[in-house]
């Protein structure tokens, strides 16, 4: 047995440095893969900080906007609560309401409304007295009939005030336009 050729270890030496070099393989593909996991991981931290910021902001103007709606809300509550003894109860409401049924200014006429209906029942009056002087034989000339009527009036100092002041009201643009016009000519 001593007398056994000797193996190479050339060979040998070889075939472990190849083992060597495809296990060092496999780690620097895992290395490799890993690395390009860690950076996808970085990039989706990196996209999801963005995100998070601008999620931060929007919400943060949604935040101030909301703020500001419960000033502007606390506000109008503190003029509400401000005024509310100024409004009208609700028996008050229904004292106004009686009155105004009471007074019912729909049915007030006006002056010239009040001369035709007094101008159409002395009409009426009038045919209705000829029918019954007729009926006694008596003939009156209807076309004397008339009546003198008014209606009330203001006392004449106060109504001649009151042109006056309609009057200055009515003529005051046209004074301006005439006054412009003159500027302008001279």
């Amino acid at each position: 047995m001593a007398n056994q050729p000797k193996k190479d270890p050339i060979p040998e030496l070889y075939y472990k440095i190849g083992e060597i070099l495809k296990r060092l393989k496999i780690v620097e593909e895992r290395i490799h893969s890993t690395a390009e996991k860690l950076q996808n991981l970085n990039d989706e931290i990196v996209e999801l900080k963005k995100s998070l910021t601008k999620f931060k902001a929007q919400t943060n103007e949604e935040f101030e906007k909301i703020k500001k709606e419960i000033a502007e809300i606390n506000s109008k509550i503190r003029v509400f609560e401000r005024d509310l003894p100024r409004l009208a109860r609700k028996n008050e409401l229904e004292v106004l309401k009686k009155v105004f049924s009471l007074w019912d200014p729909l049915n007030f006429v006006s002056e010239k409304e009040l001369e035709f209906i007094l101008e159409d029942k002395f009409e009426e009056f009038k045919m209705k007295l000829l029918k019954e002087l007729k009926k006694q034989n008596i003939n009156i000339d209807a076309s004397n009939l008339s009546v003198n009527y008014k209606v009330a009036k203001k006392p004449k100092i106060v109504r001649e005030e009151n042109e006056n002041k309609r009057e200055n009201q009515l003529n005051l643009p046209q004074n301006r336009i005439e006054g412009q016009m003159g500027n302008q000519v001279n």
